[in-house]
């Protein structure tokens, strides 16, 4: 593909040390296991961005994958299935990035977190989040264990569970901050890590697979969900992206990464027809690799297919 440059609780296996490290967050921040949730080391500033942040939503196919790029800071959102690993890799590269100070696994689906191995393995990560589970829910697959033995292998890489309320300094002013998951769920998508990002006076929403329930309980908590860009939650599933939860976020513009002709029928048509009222609808297997960038004011979109557009 064509790539835009810019200049727990775990059940144990063979990688035990990551496995005792994810328990539950409280446990795990009292026995010292796990450094304290919101401080990052700063990261090496490779090919400087312009304005305050850049947001990629790669094209990997049905899955998430999502570079976040600041004048001091390089993170990473999700790395698609495994075959998409390499593509994931190649992608940094011609971005120029050549560590990650942030990593965020959302869940552990292997269109989520399918290619993480490969990217731990082949880039310095400073600090990865994912979720903490519950021994029930801890994934057998042998794509999770290659995830947890590349974690293991990289001892310079600090493992946090998602604590809702950690603020992450990501240079320049854009803080990244942890809404979700408020509670333990009995369902992958639901245990999504959720978060926002704000730069200046705008601010995106990366929602994983969140479904209705966990958008609920965000709404009853009273997060702070108020958005200029969401990441449509599970790829457009009607299951997702509920009303209420639309009109608390309120978003300018709604990206939706999503592979052509899947067998899920993602997006549905329930879905685009809540989000057309929130501005436009850019999608991955329409538009190929979505570029959305701030000053801090302004919010502008270029995508691979040549569409280039300013929202505010």
């Amino acid at each position: 593909m064509a790539k835009r440059k810019f200049p727990r609780k775990m059940r144990k296996g063979p990688a035990a040390v990551i496995a005792a490290l994810l328990i539950a967050a409280v446990g795990l921040l009292q026995s010292g296991c796990l450094e304290e949730p919101g401080s990052l080391p700063a990261g090496s500033q490779v090919q400087p961005v312009e304005g305050l942040l850049e947001v990629t939503f790669l094209d990997v196919g049905q899955g998430d994958s999502i570079l976040l790029r600041t004048r001091e800071q390089n993170i990473l959102i999700d790395a698609g299935e495994v075959e998409y690993g390499q593509t994931v890799v190649d992608d940094l590269a011609d971005y120029g990035v050549e560590e990650l100070d942030l990593v965020i696994a959302t869940h552990m689906h292997s269109d989520h977190m399918g290619g993480m191995a490969a990217v731990v393995e082949a880039l310095p990560v400073d600090t990865f989040v994912m979720t903490a589970l519950p021994d029930s829910m801890v994934p057998t697959t042998r794509v999770y264990e290659n995830l947890l033995t590349a974690l293991e292998e990289s001892p310079e890489t600090a493992v946090e569970a998602a604590a809702p309320g950690a603020v992450y300094d990501l240079g320049g002013g854009v803080t990244l901050t942890i809404l979700g998951p408020l509670t333990d769920y009995d369902d992958l998508n639901l245990t999504s890590v959720v978060c926002r990002v704000d730069a200046g006076a705008r601010s995106f929403l990366f929602t994983g697979d969140m479904e209705r329930e966990a958008e609920q309980d965000l709404l009853e908590a009273g997060a702070d969900l108020d958005a200029d860009v969401l990441k449509v939650g599970h790829h457009g599933a009607s299951t997702s992206s509920t009303e209420d939860f639309l009109a608390a976020v309120s978003p300018a513009a709604s990206v939706i990464e999503v592979g052509t002709g899947n067998s899920y029928g993602h997006p549905t048509g329930q879905t685009l027809e809540r989000l057309q009222p929130y501005g436009p609808i850019y999608r991955t297997d329409l538009d190929g690799a979505v570029v959305v960038a701030t000053d801090g004011v302004s919010l502008t979109v270029t995508t691979e297919n040549g569409t280039s557009e300013v929202l505010m």
